[in-house]
């Protein structure tokens, strides 16, 4: 007996397979073609949430000052100053915490 190993296996032809290069520029034009519909709608989400939190934020503001007006004209002093000393005093808290946080 010989050491001769004979392969039954069936020869296959690797067929050419043409591989496409790309440049740096056309890659990055197929990502922002690719990418670009997103960004625009990212930025116009953006857009309305800022919006919404100016509008929400001038509706309090305005409410505030309704009820401040509401008082005054009712006499209601005691309460209104109450309030602000409330306000000064949480501002006054807020900035001792930053400062203890720098």
């Amino acid at each position: 007996m010989s050491d001769e190993t004979v392969s039954t296996a069936p020869v296959v032809e690797q067929e050419e397979q043409e591989t496409k290069t790309y440049t740096q520029d056309e890659v990055q034009a197929m990502i922002e073609e690719q990418t670009g519909g997103l960004k625009k709608k990212v930025d116009e989400l953006l857009g309305e949430k800022k919006s919404a939190s100016q509008k929400a934020r001038e509706l309090e503001e305005s409410k505030r000052t309704a009820d401040e007006e509401r008082q005054k004209e009712k006499g209601e002093f005691k309460e209104l100053y109450e309030k602000t000393q409330a306000e000064l005093e949480e501002e006054r808290n807020s900035n001792k915490t930053w400062k203890e946080q720098l």
